[in-house]
């Protein structure tokens, strides 16, 4: 049992150097909170949903990459609408862009979703994620999808 817990340890730290040594520590809260919430689920998990899931990914998110929110919208089926952002930082709003927050707020105001799943938005270029760093010089020092800067834009300080 050692080796596998090592090897998931491993696993963790190899794919997200940041934060895979972290992944256990929120879970082990968990069994130790003192109180349950009245309105948990406990099944049936086989149920069709009454309502359209609203799904969102960021295309360079180092945390939760858009391939898992991909996979999500495809468990989901036709009751869900993918939205891809192309942007970067840890969930949907680590950037801010007009066009998805048109869409969550149209979402919870009327449960209006956009039609398909090929809408994809763009963080507004105004966004600074740091005073004067603009979005464009942060995507321009991008060299791939996954969160990897090119070596150049952090060691000249460009980013």
């Amino acid at each position: 049992m050692d080796d596998v817990f090592n090897a998931i340890v491993n696993i963790t730290r190899t794919t997200s150097p940041m934060f895979g040594a972290w992944w256990p520590v929120g879970p082990f809260y968990c069994p130790f909170w003192p109180v349950r919430a009245v309105e948990r689920y406990t099944g049936p998990f086989n149920s069709s949903l009454a309502n359209p899931i609203l799904v969102i990914g960021n295309t360079d998110d180092p945390i939760t990459p858009f391939e898992g929110a991909q996979t999500v919208a495809d468990l989901l089926g036709d009751k869900a609408t993918l939205i891809r952002q192309n942007g970067f930082g840890h969930s949907s709003f680590a950037g801010y862009s007009s066009c998805v927050i048109d869409i969550v707020r149209a979402y919870m105001e009327n449960g209006t979703l956009p039609l398909g799943d090929d809408t994809v938005c763009d963080i507004d270029n105004s966004f600074e994620l740091f005073p004067g760093v603009t979005t464009a010089a942060v995507l321009a020092n991008i060299t791939n999808i996954g969160g990897n800067m090119s070596a150049s834009a952090v060691s000249d300080g460009t980013f």
